[in-house]
């Protein structure tokens, strides 16, 4: 099973954010992103969890047949440098 993306890009007004962004993540392997403030990984995993609505391209799960599939929320986790927690919690 892989995660792939194809040709996804985003803009806002007049700044290019993510241009024509393609990549496969394989099952089982670890990935990590990097890049300097502002380089658009975040607006990428908002575009991923559909926070964002991408310009144009597409993300999809494919299997071992080839068979595609939309992502779905399940499909995707992420560790954000920071902890954010929402106020309404409390611990106990």
């Amino acid at each position: 099973m892989k995660f792939v993306i194809e040709h996804l890009s985003k803009s806002f007004e007049k700044k290019e954010v993510l241009r024509d962004i393609d990549f496969t993540f394989d099952e089982g392997k670890i990935y990590g992103l990097l890049g300097r403030n502002g380089a658009g990984k975040t607006t990428l995993f908002n575009c991923l969890n559909r926070d964002l609505k991408a310009d144009s391209g597409n993300f999809y799960i494919e299997d071992e047949n080839g068979v595609r599939r939309e992502v779905s929320a399940e499909d995707i986790g992420y560790v954000l440098s920071t902890p954010t927690v929402p106020e309404f919690l409390t611990g106990r």
